[in-house]
């Protein structure tokens, strides 16, 4: 099964691939946010291309793992693709994701901070799922 990672923001979208054959998550790209409808449009075709069957999403819960208001609007963003798409859609606490990436960008050549942010929340569900 073909997984796509998203990092949902206001401004930008990072995205990652990954599959069940090797459990490992990828930066894929990221995407200005033109608005809902023009990302759906995106991730079908990303889907359509890449063959996904699941896409996981970023939940930024707090450290009490209670949702503010970003995560209010990845809740509406979730139900939107639910609504919108016939594969499963799920959810991922990436409340330690912008350490992780801080950490990983300082270490590498990566310049994409929302895709590789997309590939710690998908690798967190893979990690979580062996």
């Amino acid at each position: 099964m073909n997984y796509l990672g998203i990092d949902y923001g206001e401004r930008r979208v990072g995205f990652a691939t990954g599959s069940d054959e090797t459990k490992i998550a990828s930066p894929f790209f990221i995407l200005e946010n033109k608005g809902r409808d023009f990302l759906l449009a995106e991730i079908k075709k990303i889907c359509e291309q890449e063959e996904v069957e699941k896409i996981v999403v970023g939940m930024p819960l707090t450290m009490a793992s209670g949702a503010g208001p970003q995560a209010e609007e990845v809740s509406r963003f979730v139900d939107f693709l639910k609504d919108n798409l016939t594969m499963p859609v799920e959810t991922e606490d990436e409340r330690f994701s912008s350490t992780m990436v801080d950490k990983l960008m300082a270490e590498s050549r990566v310049k994409d901070r929302d895709a590789v942010a997309a590939m710690i929340i998908l690798q967190s569900f893979f990690d979580r799922k062996k």
